[in-house]
């Protein structure tokens, strides 16, 4: 005896079902909620990290001014830009702007690098670098006086 089905084909069903997916966006959603915290922590420390950079680079600036001018530094934007990489200011990683370093100024705002001069007897003997990241100082660089 064998038995067989009279009547139209079954169609058989294919796809996912509205259950399926509602929980592949609802996992999606807790990654993205755990994700994107992250990577603007990450894109934050990048740009620290940039500030670092442009003040260490304001240092070999600075320091080969003073060595090509018998160990008398200098703070003016004259003197230090055309030993900048481009001979042009530097881009500030927060804002994108071209405004790095500040002459003659700490840092102050986010992304700023400044370079303040120190001063004995009337000559610029050294200098203190500071860079500003997303909140804070993150950077102090001081000549080696």
């Amino acid at each position: 005896m064998t038995l067989t089905r009279e009547g139209p084909p079954v169609k058989r069903r294919t796809g996912f079902t509205v259950i399926e997916l509602m929980v592949v966006v609802v996992i999606i959603g807790i990654l993205a909620t755990l994700a994107i915290p992250y990577y603007f922590s990450m894109q934050a420390r990048a740009m620290e990290a940039d500030v670092r950079s442009i003040a260490h680079i304001v240092a070999l600036a600075a320091e080969d001014y003073a060595t090509q001018h018998d160990g008398i530094y200098s703070v003016a934007a004259a003197d230090l830009t055309p030993k900048l990489p481009g001979a042009r200011l530097l881009k500030n990683p927060f804002t994108g702007a071209q405004t790095e370093p500040q002459f003659g100024v700490a840092a102050a705002t986010r992304g700023q690098v400044g370079i303040v001069g120190v001063v004995q007897a009337g000559t610029t003997v050294g200098y203190t670098i500071t860079g500003f990241g997303k909140d804070a100082i993150v950077v102090t660089l001081l000549s080696g006086r």
